[in-house]
């Protein structure tokens, strides 16, 4: 976990605030050092994430396509009944991981935390890796879009913002649960609560994309630039508050 690079490629990122760096610097550092008893900083950790996720990489993207109240209630509703559950689940299972575990959950969380030069000192970013080919054609539309055609985008939006949406279940979430080795029971319940996430979000997505006219989908490709990032070479992990804070 020493040496732990982000790769190089692009990612789906978000800003993350100095608390959730700090409580998983702290962790990703005890746990380092052999003092791994850090489960209550774990739950805080995951705790911190799915809510700041929920609101970068869900909410924010219901506001840059101007739902009506009613669908963006709906979608807020949504988000905190699966939040509620992953943190009923997290205070259940954490604090039963053992010493591998949660080395495993450290270097995990270590992988999310992306450190970005910037004019002040770094920004500490938090996302997850997609494929070339998706960002490609995520340029793609958003050139066509900015351009007019923004009608015979309609299909290609929805298809890349629920490959998106299914890429953060599996990286984060269910990633996170193989890799700490739940068990059967508690990863089945997992990948059956992504799995209806799943469906709810693509019904969503695609009911919403159909709705849009030409502003909303100009914000929307502004948002899709915005949680886009770029690494061009490994970046290696750099601690921003922990232990030097």
């Amino acid at each position: 976990m020493h040496d732990q690079n982000n790769p190089a490629g692009h990612y789906t990122a978000f800003e993350a605030s100095p608390e959730l760096r700090r409580v998983g610097e702290k962790l990703v550092w005890e746990v380092t050092q052999g003092n791994w008893h850090q489960h209550d900083a774990l739950i805080e950790v995951i705790e911190r994430f799915d809510r700041e996720s929920g609101k970068a990489l869900v909410l924010d993207a219901i506001h840059a396509m101007g739902l009506n109240r009613t669908a963006e209630h709906f979608v807020q509703s949504t988000v905190q009944s699966l939040s509620g559950t992953i943190n009923k689940l997290t205070k259940q299972i954490v604090p039963k991981l053992d010493r591998e575990q949660m080395t495993l959950a450290a270097s995990h969380i270590r992988s999310l935390s992306i450190t970005m030069p910037a004019e002040n000192g770094f920004t500490a970013m938090v996302g997850y890796q997609i494929p070339d080919s998706l960002n490609e054609r995520r340029i793609d539309s958003v050139r066509r879009i900015r351009d007019g055609n923004w009608k015979e985008e309609k299909r290609a939006i929805s298809q890349q913002l629920n490959e998106l949406g299914d890429l953060l279940l599996e990286e984060i979430y269910l990633k996170s649960v193989r890799m700490m080795g739940f068990g059967f029971f508690t990863e089945k319940l997992v990948q059956g609560g992504a799995v209806i996430g799943r469906g709810v979000k693509n019904q969503l997505i695609n009911w919403a994309i159909g709705s849009l006219q030409e502003p909303e989908f100009m914000m929307l490709a502004d948002y899709m630039d915005l949680r886009h990032l770029y690494l061009p070479e490994p970046m290696p992990h750099q601690f921003l508050y922990y232990p030097n804070d």
